[in-house]
C-alpha cells in the first residue's frame, strides 16, 4: 500500500534544509540526505531573492478529523494545495487512521482564504499560512505533529517547519519545490488560468450547480480540472458564489504562491520526506538543478 511505503519514509530519511543569508539578498541551498524507494530528491542551486514577507494576523482555520485513541502519537496534519479544500484529503485520513488502528490522530486544515476557513486580504502567502498552522496546532494542544503539504500547502508546511520547529516532529512536502517560479515557462501559468476562469464565472446567471457547471465550460475544457474546481462553488436559494477568496487571491496571485527565504539563519533538522511525480512541473530539474 502506498501509504504503508510513504509514511515510514518520514523517520527514516533526515533531508533537513536551510536559509543562509548573504548580502542584501537572501540565498536558500538544501541539504541532500537519503533516497527513501519511490522518493526523488534534489539538490537545489540557491535562490536568490530580495523579497520580503507581509506581517499578518493568524486567524483560526477551519479543519476536519478522524480522532485517534493514543495522545502518545504524533498527530498527522495535511493541507491541502492552491483552490483546494480539506475534504480533499477525507479518504486518505480514514485509510491513515486505519494504519495505526484508530491510535493515531488525523487533521486536514483549510488554509486562510480557502473553504470555510477566514478570508484575509491582509497577507495570502505561505508565510501568512505557516502563522495560521502553528496557531492551530498551539490551539489544539497538539505539541509536535507530522506535517503534509501538497502543492501550496507544501509551501506553508515547509514555511511552518523553518519558523517553529519545535512544533513539527516529521515533514512531508508533496509536489513543490522550494523554488520561487520566476522563470519564461512557469508552473503557476496554469493556476493562473484556473484562477482567471473562477474569476469571470458570471455568478449572477447560475442559480444551479449544473447551471455553473455548463458556464464553466467556455472558460474550462478540461473536465477533471473544472469538476475539482467547482467543488468550490456553493449555491444557496438560488445565489451562486465562491467559497474561497477568489478575488483577493486573483488580485495577489504571486505573493500567494511565493515561498518566502526571508527566514534567514532558520533550520529545519527533523526527518523530511519530499515525494514527487517524475513528470511533474513543481518539481524541475532543468529550472531548479540536476536530479
Amino acid at each position: 500500500m502506498l501509504l504503508q511505503r510513504i509514511l515510514p519514509h518520514a523517520s527514516q530519511g533526515r533531508a533537513g534544509f536551510f536559509v543562509s543569508a548573504a548580502p542584501k539578498t537572501l540565498a536558500m541551498r538544501w541539504k541532500l540526505a537519503a533516497q527513501p524507494k519511490d522518493t526523488r530528491f534534489t539538490s537545489w542551486k540557491p535562490l536568490i531573492t530580495t523579497r520580503r514577507s507581509q506581517d499578518a494576523s493568524p486567524v483560526a482555520l477551519n479543519y476536519v478529523t478522524v480522532p485517534g485513541t493514543n495522545a502518545d502519537l504524533n498527530p498527522l496534519v495535511f493541507v491541502h494545495g492552491l483552490f483546494g479544500a480539506c475534504g480533499n484529503f477525507r479518504s486518505i485520513m480514514k485509510q491513515c487512521s486505519t494504519l495505526s488502528k484508530g491510535e493515531r490522530a488525523v487533521y486536514s486544515l483549510d488554509l486562510r482564504n480557502h473553504g470555510e476557513s477566514p478570508h484575509s486580504n491582509e497577507a495570502l502567502g505561505p508565510d501568512a499560512m505557516a502563522e495560521d498552522i502553528f496557531k492551530f496546532v498551539t490551539d489544539h494542544d497538539l505539541n509536535s505533529v507530522i506535517l503534509v503539504g501538497h502543492s501550496l500547502g507544501g509551501r506553508a508546511v515547509m514555511t511552518t517547519a523553518l519558523k517553529h520547529p519545535d512544533i513539527v516532529a516529521k515533514l512531508m512536502v508533496v509536489d513543490m519545490s522550494p523554488a520561487s517560479f520566476t522563470g519564461a515557462v512557469e508552473p503557476s501559468s496554469e493556476l493562473l488560468a484556473v484562477g482567471n476562469a473562477m474569476l469571470h464565472l458570471p455568478l449572477a446567471r447560475v442559480t444551479t450547480r449544473q447551471e455553473g457547471n455548463e458556464e464553466m465550460k467556455a472558460l474550462l475544457a478540461n473536465e477533471g480540472i473544472r469538476q475539482w474546481v467547482l467543488q468550490n462553488l456553493v449555491v444557496r436559494d438560488g445565489k451562486a458564489s465562491w467559497r474561497l477568496n477568489i478575488d483577493g487571491m486573483m488580485r495577489n496571485f504571486d505573493s500567494v504562491l511565493h515561498f518566502d527565504v526571508e527566514h534567514c539563519g532558520l533550520q529545519y533538522n527533523g526527518p523530511t520526506t519530499f515525494l514527487h511525480g517524475t513528470k511533474s512541473d513543481r518539481v524541475s530539474e532543468a529550472r531548479d538543478g540536476p536530479l
